[in-house]
C-alpha cells in the first residue's frame, strides 16, 4: 500500500485489501505483509470515504485471533478511538466490531482500556443502529470481566456509564450493565466505591426486572455485596431486605441461592436481624429452607439459626419457624 496523501488512490488501495480481508485465509497474510501500519496511519487525514475503507478493514482483520494481539500492539485501538467519533453509521459499526473483536482476547483488555477503547464502546452505544449497539455491549461485558479491568473501572468512576445502561429499554444494554455490575462486586475493593457511586441501587432495581438474566446477575451482586459488614447498613437504607424478600419467592435455583447467601450474611448482625423480621425476610426463608437446591437449604438454615439467637425468639416461633426447622432436621444433608 503506497503511503501517498492523494485520497482517490489511498481509498481505492485501502478498498482493494478490504475486499481481500473478508476471506478468511487472508486474514493473517494481509497483516504479516505489513499493511496494517499504513492504514492506521491513514486515519489521521482520512475523509469519509477512506474511514469508511479503514474501520471495515481493521474489523475485518479483527475476527483472527492470531491478529487480534497484532493489531493492538500496532496502535488499532486509538486509531478506532478517532475513527468512531465521525458522524456515519457504517463506521461506527465497525468500529464497535472491531473492539469487541479484540476486547475478547483476555491478553488485550488492559490496553484497549487504558487506550480508551472502553469509553469509546459507552459512546457507540448511544448509535442508533441495533448491529452496532450489539457490539458495544459485547465489547463492554468483554472488558468488564477483566479483573484488573473491573478495578480501573471502578477507582476511575466509570460506573456510571453501566448505571445508564441499566435503565435502558434495551434487553441487551440491561444485560450488559447486570454483568458488569455482578463483575465488579467480585473485588473486595470496588464494594463500597461501587456502593458511593450508585451501584447498590441500581442492583437492586435490576432484582426486580422481568429478564431472568439480569435478576441472577444482579442478585449474585447483591449478595456479594452483603458479605461485607460494612455495606449492610446501606443495603437495608436501600430496601435491600425487601427486595430480597420479594424474589427469594422465585423458583429459579441460583436467585434462590443467592438470595439465601445474603440473608446468611446479613443475619450475622445484631442490628440487621430485627430489620430482616420486621420486612419480611422470614416467610421467604422458611421456602427456601424447603428448595430443591441443597445450597439453599444451608444458607436459609444459616440465616435462621443466626436470627434465633436474638431476642426475638416469640416472634421468629410465631411466624411459623419450627416445622421448616424440623424438615431441615429430618433433611439427609448431613451438613
Amino acid at each position: 500500500l503506497p503511503d501517498l496523501r492523494e485520497l482517490d488512490l489511498c481509498c481505492l488501495a485501502v478498498a482493494g485489501i478490504r475486499h481481500l480481508s473478508l476471506n478468511d485465509e487472508l486474514k493473517r497474510p494481509i497483516v504479516d505483509a505489513g499493511a496494517l501500519l499504513p492504514v492506521i496511519r491513514s486515519v489521521a487525514w482520512a475523509n469519509e470515504d477512506l474511514q469508511c475503507q479503514c474501520a471495515g478493514l481493521i474489523a475485518n482483520l479483527s475476527e483472527n485471533q492470531e491478529n487480534q494481539i497484532t493489531l493492538v500492539e500496532n496502535s488499532a485501538v486509538p486509531a478506532l478511538v478517532t475513527l468512531a467519533r465521525a458522524e456515519n453509521d457504517e463506521v461506527q459499526q465497525d468500529c464497535a466490531r472491531a473492539l469487541a473483536n479484540l476486547s475478547s482476547n483476555e491478553e488485550n483488555h488492559t490496553t484497549v482500556y487504558r487506550q480508551g477503547g472502553l469509553q469509546s464502546l459507552v459512546d457507540l452505544t448511544t448509535s442508533a443502529e441495533d448491529v452496532c449497539q450489539r457490539y458495544a455491549a459485547m465489547g463492554l461485558r468483554f472488558l468488564a470481566s477483566n479483573p484488573e479491568v473491573r478495578v480501573y473501572i471502578v477507582k476511575e468512576n466509570m460506573v456510571a456509564p453501566f448505571l445508564a445502561l441499566a435503565e435502558s429499554p434495551l434487553l441487551e444494554y440491561q444485560r450488559t450493565a447486570a454483568t458488569a455490575l455482578a463483575s465488579f462486586t467480585l473485588s473486595e475493593e470496588n464494594k463500597a466505591p461501587l456502593v458511593r457511586q450508585g451501584g447498590l441501587r441500581q442492583i437492586l432495581a435490576c432484582c426486580l426486572y422481568e429478564d431472568l438474566q439480569v435478576v441472577r446477575d444482579c442478585t449474585f451482586a447483591l449478595a456479594n455485596l452483603a458479605d461485607s459488614l460494612d455495606l449492610q447498613t446501606d443495603i437495608v437504607r436501600e430496601g435491600g431486605v425487601e427486595v430480597l424478600a420479594r424474589i427469594g419467592a422465585a423458583d429459579d435455583a441460583r436467585v434462590q441461592r443467592d438470595v439465601a447467601r445474603a440473608f446468611a450474611s446479613m443475619s450475622v448482625s445484631e442490628d440487621v436481624k430485627a430489620t430482616m423480621i420486621n420486612q419480611g425476610a422470614l416467610p421467604t426463608l422458611f421456602k427456601l429452607a424447603r428448595s430443591l437446591d441443597i445450597a439453599s437449604q444451608r444458607y436459609s438454615t444459616l440465616a435462621m439459626c443466626n436470627m434465633s439467637s436474638s431476642a426475638h425468639k416469640v416472634q421468629i416461633v410465631d411466624e411459623g419457624a419450627i416445622r421448616p426447622l424440623m424438615f431441615l432436621a429430618r433433611f439427609p444433608d448431613l451438613e
